[in-house]
Order: C-alpha cells, then structure tokens, then sequence
C-alpha cells in the first residue's frame, strides 16, 4: 500500500506521483509500434486506490476546513466504489458518513455495503425513481428534514472540487513520466476525472496530450455535454479529448462473455487484476484502439487503472486473485 495515512493533509498532486507506470508488453504493441503505460493507481490503497481518492480529496479538506460536525452523505449504487471509498475515508478521519443506495434494501447485502456499514456509514434505501431526484434542490431540502443537516458530496465525486481531482491526475501523470506521453486514456462514468485530466493537461508545460475517455455507460446522449461543462467549470476549454461509447458491454455493470474472455487473457498475460465496471471496459477499448490503428506508430499511451477492485466481487470474482472464467 503506497497511500501514507495522513493522505487529506498531502498535496494531492504530490499522492498522484506515487503509483508506479508499469510498461505492458506484447506482440500486438511490437507489432503496431507503440508504448502502453499503466498507472497504477490501484496499488495506492485496497480501497482508496484510483480515482475516488483524487474525487474525495476536495471534498473532505473542504469539509474539514468548514469544521463540519455534521455528516457527510453522497449517493450510490449497492457495489459502489465511491461509497465504498468514503466510509473507508470516514473510518479513517472519524467522519460520519450517509449513504442514499439506490433501490430497496435487499435481505442479503452486497459485500461492497457490509463493509461500507461496518465502517460506521449509515445506509438509507430509496426506490429508484426517487434516487433519480438526488440532484433536486428540493429533494436535497426534504432529505435534510428527515435526516438532520449534512454536508453533500454529489453521487461519484463529482462536482468542482472532484474534478481538481483530475488535474492533480495530470500533473502527477506529467511529473511521473520520464517520456512524453501522447495519450492518456481513463474510464469514464459521471465524467468528472475525465474532466480534471482535459483541463489539467491543458495547462501542463508538457503540451499535446490527449486525454480519451471511455464510457462504461449505455446511452448517456448528454455525458460528452456533460463533460465539456465540468472543463469550462475548471476555467478552461475542452480542447485535445475524445470520448469512446462504444465499449460499455451493454450498459453499466454488464459483463458480457467478449469483456470476460479479454479480461481473463489480460489479468493472465500481466497479473494485474482489473474491475469488471471500469478498467477492464477502459483497457478493452484500449487494445483495440491499437489494434484499429487509432493510435499513430510512435505513440505512448498511459492507460490509468482507477482501482475498484472491491466491485469484483459483484461478479463472483475474488478482489485479489486473477480472475478465471
């Protein structure tokens, strides 16, 4: 675990040098002429790891700054990395944590809640069509009345201060790599690390790096808008990106047997485990965006594993064994 424990006092663009760039090898990279790096961001910490720390990091050193004494609350799904990540941060920092879990409460809870429970996080179940309102101000306004005061952190991270997260992200990529990187590839859900990475390298001296986003969603027609509004948020322009929607395997948390049979390779050629949601859905986008030939030859490619490997075992699959089908 490379994450020091008292991460929310560090600079975080300081953290975002830690995780090593590990060079992949292949005869398909040999073959088209290109380097692939893959920052591993994973090895940060078990669950902290990625991009939910850059996220959080804004987020609760605001919190702290405002010395809140109420909880924090955020939004999310029953295998939520992001919900995870903030009652393992709530743990750590004796933060209060609230979960709204979209969906009834189920008998049996998933792994990724047990442990968020354990951690002291209160979990409040609503029906789907309510967890839709959770960017209402009046909805926010009757959570209030029913659950006490709270300070927000929108669902994912997302927000102003979770894309600064993503801008540490470049700087750290930038101040890591003893070559130039080309491209910098990142899975992409709310779009708000992706984001930080369009506006952080915007400004990094390095100059020319694009940032490509894959989605791990199914018909988000607006999240390339959604995108492009979070960068000019940050005070820049979404210039050198572009964004992949044609690798979510059939919607979020889909798996279906072409991702499984390329992960499986992968995690047995590398040993590096991937995350059925993002990583394995970004590095399949990858490969065979080399393999189309979208990279040109000479091209370094850093690939960033945003961690989650808590979410595997929503599959069924082990969070530190290579996954076999």
């Amino acid at each position: 675990m490379l994450l020091p424990d008292d991460w929310l006092d560090c600079r975080l663009s300081e953290l975002a040098t830690l995780a090593p760039l590990q060079e992949l090898r292949s005869e398909l990279l040999d073959s088209k002429s290109v380097r692939l790096f893959l920052k591993r961001d994973d090895l940060l910490h078990p669950v902290l790891g990625g991009n939910k720390l850059y996220k959080l990091h804004g987020h609760l050193n605001h919190y702290r700054a405002r010395e809140c004494v109420a909880p924090v609350l955020s939004f999310g799904g029953a295998h939520s990395n992001h919900l995870a990540a903030l009652a393992e941060a709530g743990n750590q920092y004796d933060i209060p944590t609230i979960a709204i879990v979209r969906g009834e409460r189920p008998e049996v809870l998933s792994p990724t809640l047990l442990d968020a429970e354990a951690l002291g996080m209160r979990l409040v179940f609503v029906s789907r069509s309510e967890y839709r309102r959770r960017d209402e101000p009046e909805y926010l306004q009757g959570l209030k009345r029913t659950l006490g005061e709270f300070y927000l952190i929108p669902e994912g991270g997302g927000g102003t201060r979770g894309a600064q997260g993503g801008v540490a992200l470049a700087e750290g990529i930038s101040l890591s790599a003893d070559f130039k990187p080309h491209y910098v590839c990142h899975a992409c859900g709310t779009g708000t690390t992706v984001a930080g990475l369009i506006a952080g390298f915007s400004q990094q001296p390095v100059g020319g790096v694009y940032t490509v986003a894959v989605s791990v969603l199914k018909g988000y027609t607006d999240l390339k808008n959604v995108i492009i509004d979070n960068v000019n948020a940050l005070g820049r322009q979404a210039q050198q990106w572009r964004l992949l929607d044609d690798y979510h395997g059939g919607g979020y948390a889909k798996f279906p047997e072409e991702l499984a049979l390329f992960m499986q390779e992968f995690e047995a050629g590398t040993g590096i485990l991937l995350d059925p949601i993002y990583t394995a859905k970004m590095m399949w986008a990858v490969a065979d965006q080399i393999a189309k030939d979208r990279f040109p030859p000479g091209s370094n490619i850093v690939a960033v594993h945003s961690g989650g490997l808590q979410g595997r075992r929503g599959f069924g699959i082990h969070p530190t064994e290579v996954f076999t089908q």
